[in-house]
């Protein structure tokens, strides 16, 4: 996308304006379009004491930026949409949809990423993407240029002509997934080799529990154990508890098998071999037996992970935790409605088919509460991020020290930011409001003290907060 130089159409296009968003004089990202790939520079058009300038990047580190008038600026320019994409601005009231691009780019680092040392002749990736009919191919040579100068892509240049390689950091990112994804393989190949031996359902399905316990130990810090048992004033026995030894003790154990203190208890999981209606049903309702009337004072993780699905859509997943939630309790009196904030599943993990994960979706019509949810994510691609997220996520429920916690969730950040939501499924009517608080979360009750809680709960998931934090009331107000 490509703007004329001319001074007077660009002024006009300014105050029209049809690419540009919010204040123009904060400065537009461009590129130049024209330019052959090894000369490739990106800037700014920018607006100083009335005069419109182009003001360019410099081509090595240290150098000073160059700075020219519009008017006697020879190139053509054009928007660096890959940049300046969130809330691009409209044409004559009609949004920009800036997802074709962005489409492009994703088709070049997937092509990249697979490619021998992460790179490719430019005219063999083009051609690779040529091949991908889900792209606008007329967009491959502005993203590409885009690309580079925003630092995704490098060029070198040989006498065999033109290699466009992955940045370094994308490449360190692109070797952190797959380490990520690794914790996936291993459970899956380790999980499949039995199969070849025995068929005895109970016998593998606790086999499969202590997979994903042994690799949870590894990954965890000391502090908390992994254990098979239950939770005081829980009738049902749990797959997986996650709790703090440090501070408490077991109240009982005999040799695997613990019964431990509601307070100690920072994560609880279920463990199936296929996800499908009835094993999703029982493990939904194992995770709403435990503490089903006492809210902890910090939220406590309730996953599931299966490691196959009979479902084809996450959304299917999606709709039937609100089914379930909707229904009746096995008495047909009771309901499973959530009585208190982050009360129900956390999230559901398949390798290779489903990431769901509960979240609030906040409502702007006063006095009404953060409204509980469901939303899916798009994992399709060669490798699988599912497990990595879920183990990510029982990381960011742990109550250790902000900075350790912090430090620990970077090894996942290549992972966590490419995830993108789907869709999500509101599970309650818009009248839903929780009805049990603590006495020292009094402070929720209110749907302004709800969304400070959210908004703070989003703080100590990432270690930004401590728990002692958590559970003070503080003014959150100008969180974002």
């Amino acid at each position: 996308m490509s703007f004329s130089t001319d001074p007077i159409e660009i002024k006009r296009q300014v105050h029209i304006p049809p690419f540009l968003a919010g204040e123009f004089n904060a400065g537009v990202s461009i590129y130049l379009p024209s330019s052959d790939m090894e000369e490739l520079r990106s800037g700014m058009v920018v607006e100083r004491n009335g005069e419109w300038y182009v003001t360019l990047a410099p081509k090595e580190n240290g150098q000073d930026w160059d700075t020219e008038p519009l008017v006697t600026f020879s190139h053509n320019i054009g928007h660096h949409l890959l940049i300046d994409h969130s809330g691009i601005g409209e044409v004559r009231g009609v949004r920009i949809d800036v997802t074709p691009w962005f489409l492009v780019k994703g088709a070049i680092i997937a092509i990249l990423e697979s490619a021998p040392s992460y790179r490719l002749r430019f005219d063999d990736l083009t051609a690779e993407l040529k091949k991908n009919s889900a792209i606008d191919f007329d967009l491959v040579s502005d993203v590409l240029k885009m690309f580079a100068t925003m630092g995704g892509g490098d060029i070198n240049v040989d006498k065999g002509g033109i290699w466009y390689s992955l940045s370094k950091p994308l490449i360190e990112n692109a070797e952190r997934r797959r380490y990520l994804e690794s914790f996936s393989e291993e459970l899956l190949v380790k999980s499949r080799r039995i199969d070849h031996l025995i068929r005895h359902t109970g016998t593998v399905g606790s086999y499969r529990e202590g997979l994903l316990r042994n690799m949870l130990r590894q990954i965890l810090p000391q502090r908390y154990e992994v254990s098979t048992g239950f939770v005081e004033n829980c009738p049902r026995q749990l797959d997986i508890i996650i709790w703090d030894s440090h501070r408490y003790g077991a109240l009982f154990r005999d040799g695997d098998i613990v019964v431990v203190p509601a307070a100690s208890v920072r994560a609880v999981i279920e463990v199936k071999t296929t996800l499908s209606t009835g094993p999703l049903d029982e493990a939904l309702d194992i995770l709403d037996e435990v503490m089903r009337v006492t809210p902890p004072l910090i939220p406590v993780f309730k996953g599931i992970f299966a490691f196959e699905s009979e479902y084809i859509q996450s959304q299917s997943v999606a709709e039937r935790v609100r089914t379930f939630y909707l229904g009746k309790k096995s008495d047909g009196i009771n309901s499973r409605e959530h009585y208190y904030m982050f009360q129900g599943v956390q999230m559901i993990c398949v390798p290779h088919a489903h990431l769901v994960r509960h979240r609030y979706q906040k409502c702007n019509v006063p006095g009404s509460y953060p409204r509980p949810s469901m939303e899916w994510y798009d994992t399709s691609g060669s490798g699988d991020v599912n497990t990595a997220a879920f183990i990510a996520e029982i990381l960011m429920y742990l109550d250790i020290d902000p900075a350790a916690k912090s430090t620990q969730l970077e090894l996942f950040h290549p992972l966590l930011k490419y995830l993108r939501s789907g869709a999500h499924l509101q599970l309650f009517d818009d009248h839903w409001r929780p009805r049990l608080h603590r006495t020292d979360l009094m402070w929720t009750q209110t749907a302004d003290g709800a969304d400070r809680y959210i908004c703070k709960f989003i703080q100590f998931r990432s270690g930004q907060i401590s728990a002692d934090e958590l559970a003070a009331d503080t003014d959150l107000s100008g969180l974002q």
